[in-house]
């Protein structure tokens, strides 16, 4: 995966997925282990996760760090094995699935390493770092550095409202003479806020002018 974000005391998924380079998919199958941080995440569940012929799934200490990296503690393994030599015998790249972390209250940003516990015969591993981001993302609108509710509370509302509030007017007697943002990243800010979840006040699973745009107003 590219481009993760996450903020402190949310939700963090890391989706995996599995090729190799010639195509093959009749192999013997493959071990590996996520290894990652325990003061930035907690490891909570794997979801959607390639069940066929998986072996098993465990988590432990990496004391004998195996990723050569010593801020990485904790690992996850899990593999998959077929005698028969045909695995995973479905189109690739596959999805191994989604692991499912906790970010600390005091997440910064941290970085996910994958070893291979066990290749087929001729093959290597080969995998890149992840990197996990810190998502900053705030109610103040404009960037102006403050967030005030005749300003970034303004535009809240308009944006949610849709259609009437296309384009300038959108900003129009709303945006601070000292924003760092224009129309354009105003608007992609705000359906930022929107498309992760971070405008919907109330954790209802949508985002409303009348409710989430209220209360976002009346707590600024």
């Amino acid at each position: 995966p590219d481009a993760l974000t996450a903020r402190p005391g949310s939700t963090l998924t890391v989706p995996l997925f599995y090729n190799t380079s010639d195509n093959d998919n009749t192999l013997p199958g493959i071990g590996l282990r996520l290894h990652y941080r325990a003061n930035q995440l907690t490891f909570d569940d794997t979801v959607n996760q390639a069940e066929a012929d998986l072996a098993g799934l465990v988590t432990g200490s990496d004391t004998e760090n195996y990723d050569n990296d010593p801020t990485t503690d904790r690992f996850i393994a899990f593999s998959y094995s077929n005698l028969a030599e045909d695995w995973p015998n479905q189109p690739l790249p596959l999805k191994l699935g989604d692991f499912i972390f906790s970010t600390s209250d005091t997440f910064s940003g941290t970085q996910l390493n994958i070893t291979a516990a066990e290749s087929a015969p001729g093959y290597e591993l080969e995998t890149a770092p992840i990197q996990v981001g810190l998502r900053e993302w705030t109610l103040d609108i404009d960037g102006d550095g403050t967030i005030s509710s005749q300003s970034d509370g303004i535009m809240i509302m308009r944006y949610l409202f849709g259609a009437p509030f296309a384009g300038q007017a959108l900003i129009e007697d709303a945006i601070s003479p000292t924003a760092s943002r224009s129309l354009s990243e105003i608007q992609a800010h705000l359906q930022t806020g929107i498309d992760e979840g971070l405008l919907d006040i109330d954790g209802d699973g949508t985002v409303g002018a009348l409710s989430d745009g209220i209360m976002a107003v009346r707590y600024m």
